[in-house]
């Protein structure tokens, strides 16, 4: 979500009309639109920036170290991600059952020093079975992702 050229080459990939597109810079900014807007999809790009005054505590600690991190600055961004896609799955969520599509980096692998946490593709997979219909691209490229949003009934 936080690649504007991703966001651009996408729409104009998807322009035919069939698709309308709310882009947002922040978790905090799709939030707004995930809890009463229903989508057909919706993709996420795994470094996701939390915004700021989310109203969600665990967003908000997220938001604050963020910013102060020298390591494992994409283990962070995945856990806004994975926050982000647990309030869309809320039941009052417009979106509970929305499937997702994550985009990963080329250089998404990543270790919380000292606390075994990890980020790589196994770990990020265990992580989405809590969500439930999301597809992880790794490695992907854009049109990786407008072919994967075109198999979506």
């Amino acid at each position: 979500m936080n690649e504007r050229a991703l966001r651009e080459y996408i729409k104009e990939g998807l322009a035919d009309g069939e698709y309308e597109f709310t882009e947002c810079g922040t978790a905090v900014q799709a939030l707004k639109h995930l809890i009463d807007t229903p989508f057909h999809v919706i993709v996420l790009e795994a470094r996701m920036f939390p915004g700021m005054a989310s109203g969600d505590p665990v967003l908000s600690d997220m938001a604050a170290m963020l910013p102060q991190s020298r390591y494992n600055e994409m283990l962070l961004h995945w856990q806004v991600a994975c926050r982000t896609m647990q309030l869309a799955r809320e039941p009052d969520s417009a979106n509970r059952r929305t499937p997702f599509i994550i985009k990963f980096p080329l250089d998404a692998e990543s270790v919380l020093h000292g606390s075994g946490d990890m980020l790589n593709p196994d770990a990020v997979r265990k992580d989405l079975l809590k969500v439930g219909l999301a597809t992880p691209l790794f490695e992907a490229r854009a049109k990786d992702v407008i072919e994967a949003i075109s198999r979506i009934p």
